[in-house]
């Protein structure tokens, strides 16, 4: 009986701790992405294209993707127009050495239309959502926009 009692306060108890886990995975996420980019010496170049390219090949082969991503997305020197075009440049690096292939860009893509909608910047996530081959969001930014050929 006792036992029996025991068992239930010790799954209440993991319960509970996963609850608490699920509840600030996020949280503990971002402050390691955080942490990443804190560690790492390099800054994001702003002029210079080629730098940029291998700044981004480094930081993900370091850190991962949500590294790269906040590198450019909590980049102050940048408006938020410049910053989806640095996502979607990032993009195509990142989906020419990534293991899962260029359907890593999807996820540059969702980021930079949530930076910027301009036709110039709609067309380049168009083609990054092309190049990661999600038809969904193809078919959801051209009924969107119909300016999209």
């Amino acid at each position: 009986m006792i036992w029996d009692v025991l068992i239930l306060v010790w799954i209440d108890y993991i319960s509970a701790l996963e609850t608490l886990v699920a509840k600030h995975e996020d949280y503990y996420k971002q402050q390691a992405i955080l942490y990443n980019l804190k560690e790492s010496v390099d800054i994001l170049p702003t002029n210079d294209v080629g730098e940029q390219l291998s700044y981004f090949k480094k930081l993900f082969l370091r850190y991962g993707a949500d590294t790269v991503i906040a590198s450019i997305t909590n980049d102050i020197r940048f408006n938020n127009r410049q910053k989806a075009v640095v996502l979607i440049r990032a993009s195509r690096v990142i989906g020419n050495i990534a293991e899962e292939g260029p359907s890593i860009e999807s996820v540059f893509a969702d980021e930079a239309i949530k930076m910027d909608t301009s036709d110039t910047v709609i067309n380049n996530i168009y083609q990054a959502y092309l190049r990661a081959g999600d038809l969904n969001k193809v078919q959801q930014l051209k009924s969107q926009h119909s300016h999209i050929a």
